[in-house]
């Protein structure tokens, strides 16, 4: 038997005539010329395979990576929201307490949500030595994620220890 994606139909080839049982409408021939003439063709099952899970993993490992290090759309949000506390409670503040809150705090509030994303990246990375001989562009590829989360784990701690730069002090 064969399977014509135009046609509704199946056919059958008889064995020793090579001709149809029945018409089906066939206007491109196919079932004559399909390699798979006489044969079922199964679907490929499309589950989860044991195979999916190590490539998600280290694709994963890359882009959180990648994301802590560039910057995550959610630190700055923190950042903002961190910022936009510090201006309200900074009113009544020294200028000292001021600049903590308007500028260190949501600094290191990014920095925090970074450094965890850089974590999240490290440990998804190395989570794929759980799993027996990956292909080694899996391999590859999360140990990719982990330098560069570890590059991002450590620009997130200097961040957050002010190692880059100091925040500012007023002259009093």
């Amino acid at each position: 038997m064969s399977f014509n994606a135009l046609s509704t139909e199946e056919t059958r080839i008889d064995d020793h005539s090579g001709a149809p049982e029945h018409d089906a409408i066939d206007p491109l021939g196919a079932a004559e010329d399909s390699p798979n003439d006489g044969v079922l063709v199964k679907p490929k099952d499309r589950s989860l395979s044991g195979d999916t899970i190590p490539s998600v993993l280290a694709i994963s490992s890359l882009a959180l990576s990648f994301i802590s290090l560039s910057g995550a759309w959610a630190a700055d949000f923190v950042l903002q929201r961190q910022e936009l506390i510090g201006r309200m409670q900074g009113n009544s503040a020294s200028v000292s307490d001021q600049i903590e809150s308007i500028y260190a705090t949501p600094w290191h509030a990014a920095a925090t949500l970074n450094g965890i994303l850089a974590l999240l990246g490290i440990l998804t990375g190395f989570s794929l030595k759980l799993f027996k001989n990956p292909h080694p562009w899996k391999k590859n590829i999360a140990a990719g994620g982990v330098a560069l989360g570890l590059l991002a784990l450590s620009v997130a701690v200097g961040i957050f220890f002010d190692l880059f730069t100091e925040i500012p002090i007023p002259a009093e």
